[in-house]
């Protein structure tokens, strides 16, 4: 092999390494900032006195683990005991006598946490904490949010924008083809002895037809629905949202105005709608 194919060669294995590193700079920096921001929050509610009696400095860990190992008689031993998992001196756990729980340092607290929150793909609080508090006994629920609150794919979990509702329009080709009947409100704000707007509309037009109403009673809203259907003729399709007993009554009411013939049918655009009602005149 020529000289300048061993360079070619080596370039390519200097650029291939160099981009690695560059790749894994890019992936360990945002968990050391997020270590960083854990144990920063972390010390700050360790300075609280609600954490006190829960969280041990790695000195006061080591202090409990030598008075331990050497029997000394302290009210803080007597809270603790050693378990043996290993022939290494390292491989001593502290636990809590009672619940037989493992108590770690403050330290150590980042990567328990993670190891077992990535292994339930990013859980909430109370699921995470439920796992956590089964086997160890001073990371709380509390700790457990401070760490999720430091989660960056969390907060990119949490951010994202929820799907409202999606309402489908009415569409119609014609005139008369499909129209609306409301009933407006108006009692806290009213004009003299009117309390509601009758409103009525086209869908296809939008032509809108507005009448004050004195009560929203059937005698008075067929009234003024047969004044406008004298009007504008009568549609295909009346459509309410004031519910099934309203249209039944200002239908009936009808019938006793002038004679028409009706069918019920469901509504496609509030199908899921029990208060939604729909005649076919």
């Amino acid at each position: 092999m020529s000289t300048v194919c061993c360079l070619r060669v080596i370039n390519e294995i200097v650029y291939f390494c160099a981009s690695c590193i560059a790749n894994l700079g890019a992936v360990l920096l945002p968990i050391f900032e997020m270590s960083e921001l854990f144990s920063q929050r972390l010390q700050e509610e360790f300075a609280s006195k609600s954490y006190k009696t829960n969280i041990l400095s790695r000195n006061k860990y080591e202090e409990i683990l030598n008075n331990l190992k050497s029997q000394k008689n302290t009210r803080t031993s007597r809270r603790y005991f050693l378990e043996n998992v290993g022939i290494e001196e390292e491989e001593i756990r502290l636990k809590r006598r009672g619940s037989n729980k493992i108590v770690l340092p403050i330290d150590d607290f980042y990567k328990v946490i993670e190891k077992i929150h990535i292994e339930l793909g990013h859980a909430r609080r109370n699921i995470t904490g439920k796992r956590i508090h089964k086997i160890y006994a001073n990371i709380g629920y509390g700790v457990v949010q401070l760490f999720i609150d430091c989660c960056k794919q969390c907060q990119q979990k949490a951010s994202k924008q929820k799907k409202g509702i999606v309402v489908r329009p009415i569409l119609e080709d014609a005139f008369n083809s499909r129209c609306q009947l409301d009933l407006i409100d108006m009692q806290t704000r009213p004009d003299g002895d009117y309390k509601f707007i009758f409103n009525y509309q086209d869908h296809f037009t939008k032509y809108l037809r507005l009448h004050p109403l004195k009560t929203k009673l059937a005698e008075e809203v067929a009234e003024n629905l047969l004044d406008i259907l004298m009007d504008l003729g009568c549609p295909i399709i009346l459509h309410t949202d004031n519910g099934k007993k309203f249209s039944n009554k200002v239908i009936k009411q009808k019938f006793r105005l002038g004679t028409l013939y009706f069918q019920r049918q469901p509504s496609p655009s509030s199908s899921s709608s029990s208060s939604s009602e729909e005649v076919t005149l």
